[in-house]
């Protein structure tokens, strides 16, 4: 399934970037059997294996936590990096005070519904998450939601009180027409970056935040060159990673974009794709 047929599978990999909805994770939210075999496998080889996601760290499920050879969680879309065992934080990158004062202007003035990521929590309104919860709101998951969401009163008055510690600021739209209008007038702010994970929301970090510059980060730590990279991913808020890794490597379910900027297509999330280039382009299989 490769968009460049000549791929090679000599490939030097020292380092396995993954994100997770719609990449490592299959629909229902689980990570194969074969997947975590064929991650452990990787780590068995002295393979640094990291998962790269927009979830906070507290909404990274505990069976990818735990899977053996994950030791990092690049969290927010690149905010933090933590170390997935106990959680230490190694790297962070926040909203500025000043552009969180700017987005929860922009809240205010525009009435649109969003989440506010602190300290790898995810918080929602109270008045969001009861449509979700009661299926008034369809195009969100009611399992992920009351999983991984803290319901409050007023959002945006949380995300003003805490100026200067937001991870994220991720907002939420029913009508994806919406999406080109909201990305223009989120584009005014000075110092953040946007970008988005989901069809229906886009979401705001600080000035260069991403998945790709974590991984940067990460990579100088571990003494790892760019070209011994190999990043997986489907969404928008991948393409920056896929850009910078030796090896990108996108899902038969990604966007057009994604499968775009990739040196190579996988099969789906469904269908074990991420195993299937683990196996292909790290053990050699």
């Amino acid at each position: 399934m490769s968009n460049v047929n000549n791929v090679s599978k000599e490939r030097n990999i020292k380092l396995i970037a993954l994100d997770l909805d719609g990449t490592t994770l299959k629909n229902d939210k689980e990570i194969s059997q074969r997947t975590v075999d064929a991650l452990e496998a990787a780590h068995d080889k002295g393979v640094h294996v990291v998962i790269a996601t927009g979830r906070g760290f507290k909404s990274v499920p505990n069976n990818v936590k735990s899977v053996e050879g994950i030791e990092y969680v690049v969290c927010a879309n690149g905010a933090n990096i933590r170390r997935a065992a106990d959680g230490e934080l190694i790297y962070q990158s926040l909203i500025g005070e000043k552009e969180t004062m700017d987005i929860v202007e922009y809240l205010k003035q525009s009435g649109r519904s969003a989440e506010v990521f602190i300290d790898g929590r995810a918080y929602i309104g109270q008045k969001e998450y009861d449509d979700v919860v009661t299926g008034r709101v369809t195009f969100r998951s009611k399992d992920y939601v009351t999983k991984t969401r803290i319901p409050v009163d007023d959002v945006v008055a949380l995300a003003e009180k805490h100026a200067g510690e937001i991870e994220n600021i991720s907002i939420f739209f029913e009508n994806i027409d919406e999406k080109p209008i909201i990305w223009e007038e989120l584009s005014v702010l000075k110092n953040v970056t946007v970008t988005s994970s989901f069809p229906y929301n886009i979401e705001i970090g600080g000035e260069g935040t991403s998945k790709a510059s974590a991984l940067a980060k990460l990579a100088e730590q571990l003494g790892v060159k760019k070209e011994e990279m190999m990043c997986c991913g489907d969404s928008l808020n991948d393409m920056a990673m896929l850009k910078v890794a030796g090896l990108a490597v996108a899902m038969a379910n990604a966007e057009p974009a994604v499968k775009g900027v990739a040196d190579y297509v996988t099969d789906t999330n469904e269908n074990d794709g991420v195993a299937k280039a683990v196996e292909k382009f790290v053990l050699g299989m």
